[in-house]
């Protein structure tokens, strides 16, 4: 579950982070994409490698962003689940049971929100939590994200952000475990500042 939730987090602060102690230009467009966004959704591709087992599972569904603490991951295919932020609570929902946690009676959560929330708007890519490197191509930005915190360096390697060109948004994050398996997670249908239905963000 920690890991879900941190999967999660990356993809949150991949859309609304900050690049605040790099004053590169290319990084402070990212930035600035970020901070100009107030809510965001999209459908996405889940593509899952196991670096013991030959092929990929590949899971379809649906992202919600809200600033400054709402999301909603809902999976639709080939089995539902969702996963609800709203302020310090966070729901897992699947076809069977629901489950609610409070941010301030798990510690280990605890740590993933106020990530998740950002410290002096630096948030998860803040250098205090990540070593981060970029490279630029034709096509896209690559934002590489080494993790420094202890939980972090339990969960993945690394993470590779792809942001788009053009309007700095993102395109696909990767997240490689310490185990050799891969996560690969394709945004695409991407709608800015849309009227979002608060009901997406319930708690039950």
């Amino acid at each position: 579950m920690k890991r879900l939730i941190s999967i999660f987090v990356i993809l949150l602060h991949a859309c609304f982070g900050s690049f605040a102690q790099n004053r590169d230009s290319v990084l402070m467009k990212i930035d600035l994409q970020a901070v100009r966004m107030n809510n965001f959704q999209c459908r996405f591709i889940q593509k899952k490698s196991v670096s013991i087992l030959d092929g990929e599972s590949v899971s379809t569904g649906s992202l919600y962003f809200s600033k400054p603490d709402k999301m909603c991951c809902e999976y639709e295919n080939p089995y539902f689940y969702r996963f609800v932020i709203n302020g310090e609570r966070a729901m897992f929902k699947n076809d069977k049971s629901v489950k609610v946690i409070d941010a301030g009676s798990n510690n280990k959560f605890s740590l993933i929100y106020r990530m998740f929330l950002g410290e002096s708007g630096s948030g998860i890519i803040d250098e205090k939590w990540f070593d981060r490197f970029y490279t630029i191509s034709e096509q896209d930005i690559v934002v590489t994200l080494i993790p420094k915190a202890k939980d972090f360096k339990r969960m993945f390697s690394k993470t590779v952000i792809r942001y788009d060109k053009t309007d700095y948004s993102v395109n696909e994050i990767i997240i490689f475990d310490l185990s050799g398996d891969r996560t690969d997670i394709i945004l695409k249908e991407k709608v800015f500042d849309t009227v979002i239905d608060e009901s997406v963000f319930k708690i039950e």
